[in-house]
């Protein structure tokens, strides 16, 4: 599902291994699984480089004075 052939995953006991990307992880039998493995991989495996473009593109509402702002994201 990824589409990566170098993300390498473990499964444990909580999290067995996915039947659609092979990553163990939160699994949801909603139909809907591909979210999961999604999830999982922005989470875990994404370059950083992706994740912060992706990240600076995200605005929330402020409410106050009815405008869309960029979301303040805090890196670790």
């Amino acid at each position: 599902m990824i589409g990566i052939d170098d993300v390498v995953c473990k499964a444990t006991k909580e999290y067995p291994y996915c039947s659609l990307c092979g990553c163990g992880h939160v699994q949801h039998d909603d139909g809907f699984e591909w979210i999961d493995c999604k999830g999982h991989y922005r989470a875990k495996h994404e370059p950083k480089e992706i994740r912060d473009k992706r990240e600076d593109a995200v605005e929330v509402w402020d409410i106050e004075n009815k405008v869309w702002k960029k979301k303040n994201i805090v890196s670790n």
